[in-house]
């Protein structure tokens, strides 16, 4: 009876991991077929530890062995969103800024309020350093390395 409530626990991690758009980078989704293999394991004879055991090795091969090269392959990875998007942008002061007066400015084509520790004139461009109380700290960009 337990193979199948590991199978059927399997069978969950994987729809879970399908359902909610691969929010763990597909980990739960090998952990489920880990438990699936362990439940066939356990259905073919073998003892509960020895199950459990598959269902271990399973996951620890998959971690060290198969994770990064899949993640490679299928480009599974961690993005920035919201906000965070902007640091190190790019973009055109629109206004005069100053370090006691705050401006516009443009990045992505969104006007945005941005300060900085510097004076930069309006028309120049300018790179996001950070984003901090609704405002960009902006910066203008360091020359090229030669």
């Amino acid at each position: 009876m337990l193979n199948y409530w590991m199978i059927a626990a399997g069978v969950v991690f994987m729809i879970f991991e399908i359902l909610f758009g691969a929010l763990t980078g597909l980990d739960v989704f090998f952990l489920g077929v880990g438990f699936v293999i362990g439940g066939v394991v356990l259905m073919s004879g073998g003892a509960v530890e020895f199950s459990l055991v598959t269902v271990g090795i399973f996951f620890l091969f998959y971690t060290v062995y198969l994770r990064t090269p899949y993640k490679k392959t299928f480009l599974v990875f961690l993005q920035k969103a919201g906000l965070d998007c902007i640091v190190g942008k790019y973009g055109i002061a629109c206004t005069n800024i100053t370090s006691f007066k705050t401006g516009e400015v443009v990045v992505d084509g969104e006007l945005w309020i941005a300060k900085s520790a510097e004076s930069i004139k309006s028309g120049a461009k300018i790179v996001v350093i950070e984003y901090t109380s609704g405002l960009l700290v902006i910066a203008k960009p360091s020359p090229p390395a030669l």
